[in-house]
């Protein structure tokens, strides 16, 4: 009886939606795609949020958290790497667990 009534509890949680994602335009935030320059100096001559595809002034995102980004020629980027820069905090954080992970599966 008692693992009915947890199957049942389970059964419950695991099907229903959150509250949160039920509210109207509960998801609007996740359709904009994170568009200003955060070089220390930005040197596009139309400003931090002026985004060119393709171009000098084409704004790479973080592809780890996507909160960060930089143009091209501010972050001095090769056009192959474009897709796949990372912000400097996500490579110091990439860093430091890849050498914890090196640590911890060396001891062992």
């Amino acid at each position: 009886m008692q693992s009915l009534n947890l199957f049942s509890i389970c059964h419950f949680f695991i099907y229903r939606d959150a509250s949160w994602e039920m509210e109207e335009n509960a998801f609007n935030d996740l359709l904009f795609r994170y568009n200003r320059c955060d070089a220390k100096f930005c040197i596009c001559p139309k400003g931090r949020e002026f985004d060119e595809q393709y171009s000098n002034w084409d704004i790479a995102v973080c592809q780890v958290c996507a909160s960060s980004g930089v143009h091209v020629k501010c972050g001095n980027i090769d056009d192959y790497q474009v897709r796949a820069w990372t912000c400097s905090l996500c490579s110091a954080v990439e860093k430091k667990r890849k050498i914890f992970f090196s640590f911890a599966f060396n001891y062992f």
